[in-house]
């Protein structure tokens, strides 16, 4: 079975943020890039530095103010991976979907 995270792989991620509940999927990821794990709660004012992930994984609850902060703190060539988002419109509005795997979107700035 082929890896929901191929494109991350190329991607090349050595950091990884988990915001939200993401119920250890984070750290598969992270397992999987072989990348350091960062995790926080809120979307909200995230007390990191701009561009500092390659990969954000978030839970389903991303609102306006919550991708204006994971577009800070995610690296220009950076990806997110969305956990089955609430809206799969709201997604789509604001990022370009690379992977499909049932409910886990990633995508790109």
């Amino acid at each position: 079975m082929r890896s929901p995270f191929e494109s991350l792989a190329r991607a090349e991620a050595r950091r990884v943020l988990e915001v939200g509940s993401t119920a250890g999927f984070a750290i598969r990821v992270a397992r999987e890039l072989d990348a350091e794990v960062v995790a926080v709660g809120a979307f909200e004012e995230l007390p990191l530095p701009d561009h500092a992930f390659e990969c954000v994984v978030a839970a389903p609850e991303l609102t306006d103010a919550a991708v204006q902060e994971v577009r800070r703190v995610l690296h220009e060539a950076g990806q997110l991976v969305a956990l089955a988002p609430q809206s799969q419109w709201f997604l789509l509005r604001h990022f370009t979907v690379v992977e499909r795997r049932g409910d886990i979107f990633l995508c790109e700035p």
